[in-house]
């Protein structure tokens, strides 16, 4: 299958691997948010909680509040990919959830708990960065805007 940009020429491998990625995280949100509706709903209707099922594993509003986050950022990213002139709110918006999600991941190995979702969440998150930065590239952002070893007049 051929990917075209909104400009009509076709798609380049950073913009492939964006769209592809994104369709990944796409299904992954998906998955991350009935799996936090189950968890949350296994919680409060029969009390049962997934660290009681499996200890050291953390699901549920967390889970399902990652998906949606996902969903946008999915979302955005296949607009950008489609459009590289739209890509900069993607470049933010993955680079400041996966900061995020590190900053999550790095908590609950503190307190001896691991979600695996996030695990898998932040992998896709790091690589969507380096995918929204090559796009980004390519629109001629980083050749209209000043280099540090430019001179200063």
């Amino acid at each position: 299958m051929k990917l075209f940009s909104a400009d009509k020429s076709s798609f380049t491998k950073w913009q492939r691997r964006t769209y592809y990625a994104c369709v990944v995280m796409f299904a992954l949100a998906v998955l991350l948010c009935v799996v936090g509706v189950v968890f949350m709903v296994l919680a409060e209707f029969f009390g049962m909680k997934s660290f009681d099922l499996i200890p050291s594993i953390v699901l549920g509003g967390e889970t399902l509040v990652a998906g949606v986050v996902g969903l946008a950022v999915a979302i955005s990213g296949l607009i950008g990919a489609k459009d590289p002139t739209k890509i900069t709110l993607f470049f933010w918006i993955v680079s400041l959830d996966g900061l995020l999600a590190l900053w999550d991941l790095a908590s609950k190995i503190s307190q001896g708990q691991l979600n695996p979702a996030a695990v898998l969440t932040l992998a896709i998150l790091l690589f969507l960065v380096a995918c929204a930065w090559n796009v980004r590239g390519q629109t001629g952002y980083f050749d209209q805007h000043p280099h540090p070893e430019d001179e200063v007049e």
